[in-house]
């Protein structure tokens, strides 16, 4: 069959072929989600600003969490000392345990940096705060130079920065003046971005998370606001969310990840193109190839050496040491018939009799492997010297 009409599946294969490569090399579309998630490059992702984060000050100080709250607390996440919790999100929104959980924290001196353009729930009632959407930035007679972002006229290092476009100009419309410091607002001097004292903490809320995105960031003169934002942040730890987002991916099988990413798709068609010609041209019977079956080998020798090798290369010290102390605490409970539990000295005595070596020196070779046991890592030199005593004993005992 195949043979009488391979001119019909030739052109078939070839247009195949010419779809793939082109969906493969076609240009990629802009993607203009506000995702917000740290692995982002796309202009309203937040690698930029994390990669800054991570080879900045705030190394070995940033921490992702990818649980909610509630789970974060019931493992500790939030009980080594001060941190501060960044949110990052167009829209963000707390039930009310993980409300608490969040306000007890900051209660104890704790931060909480919250980034959206919306923040709905009780959090947002408990801060007495509301926000509005400057609707005048979008009309075609107000097609100014830049969405622009001034520091409070309080403060004495008043700068100006601007955003040609990607922000959405939301500002805040009532606050509590009396617990609330207005740290920088927009043109029409309404506040976008301030700090509300509860407790010992400090809660930080933006109105605009767009200045904190890759657009924004990258090749960017207004990128110092973004990390001026986050450099009240002065806490010990910084724990960066990754729960809370819009657009966290939820995948329910191999197949779904697989279709979401393009190398992905095109590694699994040319796959599936390739085992159909397989199949195609592998239609003639052939015959079975007779296996050539080996003689059984003593490999245990072999085996011996890859484990220690794999030990060693390992640099657990610690791991070879415990198995060579149990292999010679063994060999002495079947030698001289003892109880190696406790090391007390009817032990010492009675091996140092049986075995003909001085008391002195079953002393201190106990003492040594008690040494060995009680810590946490030990060092190559000392695994060196376990063994030479080791051998030392199995040389000079005469039973």
């Amino acid at each position: 069959m195949l043979k009488k009409n391979w001119k019909y599946f030739i052109p078939l294969l070839l247009v195949f072929v010419g779809i793939v490569y082109l969906q493969v090399s076609a240009p990629k579309p802009i993607n203009w989600s506000k995702t917000f998630l740290k692995k982002d490059k796309i202009p309203f992702g937040s690698k930029a600003l994390y990669d800054v984060l991570e080879q900045s000050a705030f190394k070995d100080r940033i921490t992702t969490n990818k649980k909610n709250i509630y789970q974060a607390n019931e493992e500790d996440l939030f009980k080594e000392g001060g941190f501060s919790y960044i949110f990052i999100n167009d829209n963000l929104g707390f039930d009310e345990i993980e409300t608490k959980v969040l306000l007890e924290h900051v209660e104890k001196g704790n931060k909480l940096f919250l980034a959206c353009n919306n923040l709905s729930g009780l959090l947002k009632d408990t801060l007495n705060i509301e926000t509005n959407l400057d609707f005048s930035y979008f009309l075609p007679e107000n097609k100014g130079p830049a969405y622009e972002i001034y520091y409070h006229k309080t403060l004495k290092d008043e700068k100006k920065y601007e955003y040609h476009s990607g922000i959405t100009p939301i500002y805040f419309t009532s606050i509590d003046t009396n617990a609330t410091r207005i740290i920088a607002s927009n043109a029409n001097n309404d506040p976008v971005f301030i700090c509300t004292k509860l407790g010992k903490g400090e809660i930080y809320l933006l109105s605009t998370p767009e200045v904190l995105t890759n657009y924004s960031i990258a090749n960017k003169p207004s990128k110092e606001f973004a990390y001026t934002c986050l450099s009240y942040l002065t806490t010990p730890k910084i724990i960066w969310d990754e729960y809370y987002k819009t657009h966290v991916t939820k995948v329910d099988s191999e197949l779904q990840f697989i279709f979401k990413n393009d190398s992905l798709y095109a590694a699994y068609s040319l796959t599936i193109l390739g085992t159909l010609l397989f199949m195609v041209f592998n239609l003639r019977r052939k015959q079975r190839a007779i296996p050539i079956v080996a003689p059984l080998t003593n490999s245990s020798i072999e085996f011996v050496e890859v484990i220690g090798n794999v030990y060693f290369n390992s640099k657990n010290h610690k791991i070879i040491a415990e198995e060579k102390i149990n292999s010679f605490l063994e060999t002495i409970r079947a030698r001289f018939q003892v109880n190696t539990r406790l090391f007390d000295d009817a032990l010492f005595t009675r091996v140092s009799k049986l075995s003909g070596i001085t008391l002195d020196e079953i002393k201190e070779l106990f003492n040594f492997i008690d040494q060995i046991q009680f810590s946490k890592s030990i060092t190559e030199q000392t695994l060196i010297d376990l063994n030479t005593r080791l051998e030392k004993f199995h040389e000079q005992n005469i039973r």
